[in-house]
């Protein structure tokens, strides 16, 4: 039987006829010489899967999103040339063994599912460059995660992971790497080797403290690390020459390295909701901010160098006891917002209404 004729017949045991449209339409579904390359099956209400699906020998790429899937095929591993792997949204809470013998997939998508832990066999996929595990409820990842030297995005907002693989840094090719909405209270110390990644997201854990040479990561660019219980920053993150985001909202940071202003290329600095009573005097360092977040801190004077950041866009200062606000804010000629509000005692040294013309402010 050709490919043809079984998607025909597939199509038939699934009750699809009436959807075969959807299913075809717009090069959801592909054929090329009569052979299944692209199989969608997203959104469709799926239950279940016939073992027949696994016999599309040339099939690459099989969406099955936004189902009722509470397994897949056994023999899914039969589909030796698939590439491409999505079963996001389901019901799925183990998957068949079988499914490690795809040793040409690079995206494999198992987010929103209820998965309480993943094979070590998950190891074997040498070539997979983006695994997405996010929504789950995974509690741990097996060692042999950090032999997948391929893959350069891991999602994994979501889980209940408590701790990461030591070996977490043999990952060497991983560009994103997202633990949001986890319950991690360490890091390893071997992340510091990820020399590829650009983004890192933590937000959401129990961190107390970040590895001491987390600088090491000179090829990032972003990392979020609100929602933490950080008191105090590695010296080494002035390193982090390549970061144009730094996000450290509702942590408990009393006071910030020096050498935070030594990067250059930040953009948007998050530090509201901390306990900070003061700032760094050569803040104006930071030649490219656009963005500062200093809200709900208990800083009571800011800066003179503050006033010098002519690429500021916008300055959210409320909620601290701040008692003047100097004349010198004029000097922030890209400013467009200003959040003033919760300053109980704020005076101006000038008349505020002079800014209002061309800068939104809330007091």
């Amino acid at each position: 039987m050709n490919d043809l004729n079984r998607f025909n017949s597939l199509i038939k045991a699934l009750g699809l006829e009436r959807r075969i449209f959807k299913i075809l339409k717009r090069f959801n579904t592909f054929f090329f010489n009569e052979k299944l390359i692209k199989l969608n099956f997203s959104n469709l209400q799926l239950s279940s899967l016939p073992e027949s699906i696994c016999k599309f020998e040339h099939l690459r790429k099989l969406y099955l999103d936004f189902n009722q899937l509470q397994q897949l095929p056994q023999d899914i591993g039969n589909l030796k040339n698939l590439e491409y792997l999505s079963v996001a949204s389901n019901s799925l809470s183990d998957l068949p063994e079988s499914i490690f013998q795809l040793k040409n997939l690079k995206f494999l998508s198992l987010g929103r599912n209820f998965l309480t832990s993943l094979s070590d066999k998950i190891g074997n996929l040498q070539n997979l460059q983006t695994l997405d595990l996010i929504h789950n409820n995974l509690t741990f990842l097996p060692d042999s995660i950090t032999e997948l030297k391929n893959l350069n995005r891991l999602p994994l907002r979501s889980n209940k992971l408590k701790e990461l693989p030591q070996k977490l840094g043999n990952m060497k090719g991983l560009s994103y790497l997202n633990l949001q909405d986890n319950h991690l209270e360490v890091l390893p110390k071997s992340i510091e080797e990820l020399e590829q990644l650009q983004r890192l997201d933590l937000r959401s854990n129990n961190l107390s403290k970040l590895p001491e040479n987390v600088g090491k990561l000179k090829s990032l660019e972003r990392i979020e690390l609100s929602i933490n219980n950080l008191r105090k920053l590695p010296s080494s993150m002035q390193y982090l020459t390549n970061l144009n985001e730094l996000s450290l909202y509702f942590n408990k940071l009393k006071i910030l390295p020096n050498g935070i202003t030594k990067l250059k290329k930040l953009k948007i600095l998050d530090l509201s909701k901390n306990q900070l009573t003061e700032l760094p005097d050569d803040f104006d360092h930071l030649i490219n901010l656009q963005e500062l977040n200093l809200r709900s801190n208990q800083l009571q004077v800011l800066p003179q160098s503050i006033w010098n950041l002519k690429h500021l866009e916008f300055l959210y200062i409320g909620q601290n006891g701040i008692k003047v606000l100097p004349e010198a804010v004029k000097r922030l000629e890209n400013l467009q917002f200003l959040e003033l509000r919760g300053n109980k005692e704020m005076e101006f040294s000038f008349n505020i209404q002079d800014l209002a013309t061309t800068i939104k402010i809330l007091k």
